[in-house]
């Protein structure tokens, strides 16, 4: 068995790294967070959003990954996580095997993290398309619906 078997997901999902990429400091920095929140986003819940309307809308935008040393993803089964950490590793899964099939969880775990970087590259240009919308109602209810209806 290989040792990924083990670790689902052994590197880092770069949420900090996208802070330096235009369209994702955008929206993260989009006023209508603290409209409809009333507080600033952090950059997980932008990228499981990203990545969820990436794969909803089926825009998957390769690219190149790095690899890191550490993080709470590194060892999912023993580090320890929020709880919004641990939905992110759901998310991250169930995308993953909606898109390849159960296999995947036998292949090399950089393959799971990559399919949600590739949406969440996708996905976020939709995300500010979302969040441009005139409307906070139309913009919260779009975005309840792709994230009911995708995973």
């Amino acid at each position: 068995m290989s040792k990924s078997k083990y670790i689902i997901l052994k590197e880092r999902y770069y949420t900090d790294e996208k802070k330096t990429e235009p369209t994702w400091l955008e929206v993260k920095n989009h006023p209508i967070w603290k409209k409809i929140t009333g507080k600033e986003i952090d950059r997980l819940t932008i990228s499981m959003m990203a990545t969820v309307i990436g794969y909803h809308y089926k825009l998957r935008k390769t690219g190149t990954f790095g690899l890191s040393i550490g993080g709470w993803l590194q060892n999912p089964h023993t580090g320890k996580r929020n709880e919004k950490q641990e939905k992110a590793i759901a998310i991250m899964v169930a995308i993953a095997v909606k898109e390849e099939s159960i296999e995947i969880l036998n292949e090399d775990a950089n393959d799971i993290q990559n399919i949600s970087h590739e949406y969440g590259n996708g996905g976020v240009y939709k995300l500010l398309e979302i969040i441009n919308q005139e409307s906070e109602k139309v913009i919260f209810d779009t975005l309840q619906s792709i994230m009911r209806k995708s995973i």
